[in-house]
């Protein structure tokens, strides 16, 4: 929960987020997965793999985004890698691991975990504007954090995340299923 007493990191901590939905990263992520798989490689190289084609602030807020929801790591300005919740996440519909790839940025799990998720977005932006948010961070922060939630629901929506149907249990008046009676024999034509 937020507590109304914040020190200067925890105000920094929530400052610190993405700009993108945790889906927006995951397509990302499989991108860059699928052309540099484990393997660690420079920046320029990264950012060329999800698409961009110079270094520039949108590949580098799109690399932060990446790294907020531990989708990538590697030390600042050295080179990335993929991380194994990508890859996992990238290979199934784990909601326990998309809740938790949705929720790690601070101020999207101080949200959850205080119960906001129910708040309007005006009491929302409000509330992190009293943390210390300005009024743009705070919409776009309310912004994301609603994608991500429509993200988990939808996730868990899809056909891909049901388990299998199983088969209908068969009547018990019906008893055991019977063969088809003989076919009936044809009295000597010739």
């Amino acid at each position: 929960m937020i507590s109304p007493m914040m020190d200067a990191k925890d105000k920094a901590d929530l400052n610190q987020f993405p700009r993108r939905s945790l889906k927006d990263c995951l397509r990302l992520g499989k991108l860059l997965l699928e052309k540099i798989s484990n393997t660690q490689v420079d920046q320029h190289v990264a950012i060329g793999a999800i698409g961009y084609s110079t270094m520039n602030g949108a590949a580098m807020s799109a690399l932060g985004a990446l790294r907020h929801y531990g989708l990538i790591e590697g030390p600042r300005g050295k080179g990335v890698c993929a991380t194994a919740a990508l890859v996992k996440a990238s290979r199934s519909d784990d909601q326990a691991l998309l809740a938790e790839l949705a929720f790690r940025p601070a101020v999207f799990r101080q949200l959850k975990e205080g119960g906001f998720e129910t708040c309007t977005d005006d009491v929302l932006m409000k509330h992190l504007e009293g943390r210390g948010l300005s009024a743009r961070a705070a919409r776009d922060a309310v912004k994301i954090f609603r994608a991500n939630a429509a993200f988990l629901v939808d996730a868990s929506d899809s056909p891909a995340s049901r388990p299998p149907a199983l088969p209908a249990p068969a009547s018990p008046s019906a008893g055991p299923p019977r063969s088809a009676p003989p076919a009936a024999k044809q009295i000597g034509r010739a």
